[in-house]
């Protein structure tokens, strides 16, 4: 429920101990596979390698159980991070149809309906995953990231319980620097902004390093913006999914389209930032509809903000 390294990784130690005293049981398999898909999300595990592992875990719980939704999102999760839309879609149908009131199968959908544009959609699944799940820390961080998109305030709540039910990830503090960005970086936003800045420093999905903010603040960007953010790419410092987020909240439209590149070709282009505020003018660029083509999702029909 907290979804950390840590926690992720004691699951995955006791499920792979009740497998081993009966590895009949459907839906501990389908835990182990959920496990293991998420874990590289929150540590430096090899994603390609506990993606395959988790298609495995997956397969497996349906081969003993071919109505066991959570396999079934397990397939649908993978598919998402692939890029598989369709696919991903399908096996998400039949998922919740299976156990729509499994707060993972709601949370991945929700996510899935996010990046497919379906902005209230996803809000609705998430607000059920919350409500069937209220102790899950990831639940309430996703469902503040969803809120984004239209009720800042609430989404400041969500975020709250999310830290008091103990989520501590990059994640967590990227959300409240964002909403921090939204009030206008003063003195006190500055001085949190110090201390979450010195616990992620060296993280490369950290979005908010110093020259960035640097470059925010000041309402003409810096030529070196740019090659600065190519550089922490190439180097791995600054994860390519992040550069055009950062680029454009800078307002260097340009240099953001320029660096979705790499980001798409990594398969690392954060599909959900488009529809944020800080990426507005990102998306009504006329680039816009051929990058969604590109990620295979050119017949989006975007939800407005």
């Amino acid at each position: 429920m907290r979804r950390n390294a840590v926690d992720i990784r004691r699951a995955i130690r006791l499920l792979e101990d009740c497998l081993e005293l009966s590895p009949v049981y459907a839906e501990v398999w389908a835990m182990l596979a959920h496990a293991k898909l998420i874990l590289h999300l929150y540590s430096s595990e090899p994603a390609a390698l506990m993606v395959r592992k988790a298609r495995e875990h997956a397969q497996r719980a349906l081969e003993l159980d071919g109505a066991n939704g959570l396999g079934w999102a397990v397939l649908g999760g993978i598919a998402h991070h692939e890029w598989r839309w369709s696919d991903a879609l399908e096996q998400f149908e039949r998922a919740y149809a299976y156990q729509p009131h499994e707060p993972i199968v709601l949370h991945g959908y929700a996510e899935l309906s996010l990046h497919m544009g379906r902005i209230q959609d996803a809000q609705k699944l998430m607000r059920n995953a919350c409500r069937l799940e209220p102790l899950a820390a990831s639940a309430h961080l996703v469902l503040g990231w969803m809120l984004l998109h239209g009720e800042e305030q609430q989404a400041s709540q969500e975020l709250d319980k999310a830290r008091r039910l103990g989520a501590d990830a990059v994640f967590t503090d990227n959300l409240e620097c964002l909403l921090l960005h939204r009030t206008g970086w003063d003195e006190s936003a500055i001085r949190r902004w110090q201390r979450l800045n010195q616990k992620r420093l060296d993280d490369p999905e950290w979005m908010w390093p110093k020259y960035l903010l640097e470059e925010i603040v000041d309402t003409n960007p810096g030529p070196g913006l740019l090659d600065n953010i190519r550089e922490r790419v190439h180097l791995g410092q600054v994860d390519s999914g992040i550069a055009p987020f950062m680029l454009a909240s800078a307002g260097a439209i340009d240099a953001a389209y320029e660096m979705s590149k790499p980001a798409i070709a990594s398969k690392r282009f954060f599909i959900i930032d488009p529809w944020l505020k800080e990426m507005s003018a990102f998306r009504a660029d006329s680039r816009f509809a051929a990058l969604l083509k590109q990620v295979g999702l050119s017949k989006l029909t975007l939800n407005p903000l």
